[in-house]
């Protein structure tokens, strides 16, 4: 009977000496999500050439023809989420990292627009404000609201990931970035 005693004391004091909590793995799962979407117009069919103008966007179409027709949308959505922080990810708008919500302060940590509403700020027009974009090779670039390839995966120490990239036809260089949540840490790597 001491030896169970002695142990039942051993651990407590383990468990009650600042040591990190045991964490559950982080979820990763795909879904869609609904938001109110000004529809773009048609593509320009005929993208500007490098000795026209001062973009180099060629071989990607303008899509510079914005609507004032709202509409819900249905976006592919990939989620991370672990104690602290629940991030959506959008393939489908760049890879953007739509939302970071802060589930202990319950707020967002990125403005977070909830209305997809164009502006023609990008390099081939289109461009959506909020959370973050990726940009590669250059600010706004071209495929800032153009679908992504992706992948989740889920690591053994229990933490997720989601990766998002592309192969950018104009300088045909490859690019991709890594999102990661760990259990028990409030940050995203």
């Amino acid at each position: 009977m001491r030896p169970v005693k002695l142990a039942l004391i051993a651990i407590f004091c383990l468990l009650g000496s600042g040591l990190p909590a045991f964490s559950e793995n982080v979820r990763v799962w795909q879904g869609n999500l609904e938001i109110p979407t000004y529809r773009l117009g048609a593509q320009d069919p005929n993208p500007p050439f490098a000795l026209a103008e001062h973009r180099r966007i060629y071989p990607y179409t303008m899509l510079d023809d914005l609507t004032d027709r709202l509409e819900t949308k249905g976006y592919q959505a990939v989620f991370l989420e672990n104690e602290y922080l629940k991030a959506i990810v959008l393939p489908e708008m760049g890879g953007h990292l739509y939302s970071l919500y802060d589930k202990v302060n319950k707020r967002e940590v990125f403005y977070r627009n909830n209305v997809v509403k164009y502006g023609l700020v990008a390099l081939r027009g289109a461009w959506v404000s909020g959370g973050i974009e990726f940009n590669f090779p250059n600010g706004h670039t071209v495929v800032t609201v153009s679908p992504v390839a992706f992948t989740t995966f889920q690591s053994p120490d229990g933490s997720a990931t989601v990766v998002v990239g592309d192969v950018d036809q104009v300088t045909e260089m490859h690019w991709e970035v890594a999102l990661t949540l760990h259990p028990g840490q409030a940050r995203l790597e």
